[in-house]
């Protein structure tokens, strides 16, 4: 699968949860312990709202601050909408071989926009998790993201943002797989 389908298909299940999301949920956990739902909300939000910068050629310093803080307001799945509308256009009109500067090195806009639908992936099942909603991965789309991963694991461990590995056995399928290489165990609310 390709880097923009890829974008397409992660931020498609993504949203096909956020869409549910209803307001007196916001404050409920998620599968991310240190954030509330509306908190890993406004995290989708901000990481959409770096792609059309990221993707124009900007750097980090350029872009500075303007995306802390509260990014949702009143409307968070408006939000998500409106920074979801901007972030496709930018994917889709890409130069995939353009340079973009992240915070730990270049890299091609590939490598960025395949990066993005992976975290938005994991974290759209994360929402469903919260609304006590399962999303089924399609299998495109979850093995593009594991192909992504699997070969960085000991980057993406470096970096400290991802839980343990969760143990899998033999037979567990693809996205038991990918869940658990992301520290996320299936069912998380029933354990």
């Amino acid at each position: 699968m390709d880097a923009k389908d890829l974008f397409h298909e992660a931020t498609k299940e993504a949203n096909s949860c956020i869409a549910r999301v209803k307001p007196e949920q916001l404050k409920d956990p998620t599968p991310c312990s240190a954030w509330s739902l509306r908190d890993l909300l406004n995290h989708m939000v901000y990481e959409m709202r770096w792609v059309p910068d990221m993707l124009a050629g900007k750097t980090i310093a350029e872009v500075g601050d303007q995306y802390d803080g509260d990014l949702l307001g009143d409307d968070p799945v408006g939000a998500w909408t409106s920074a979801l509308e901007a972030a496709l256009r930018a994917v889709d009109t890409a130069n995939l071989k353009s340079t973009v500067y992240l915070s730990y090195g270049d890299y091609s806009a590939e490598h960025y926009i395949r990066e993005s639908a992976s975290d938005m992936l994991i974290h759209g099942w994360d929402v469903g998790q919260a609304i006590f909603s399962d999303l089924l991965f399609s299998k495109p789309a979850a093995q593009a993201v594991y192909d992504f991963v699997l070969p960085r694991a000991a980057e993406f461990r470096g970096s400290g943002l991802f839980g343990d590995v969760v143990p899998t056995k033999e037979g567990d399928g693809l996205q038991i797989r990918l869940l658990a290489f992301y520290g996320r165990q299936e069912n998380w609310q029933t354990g």
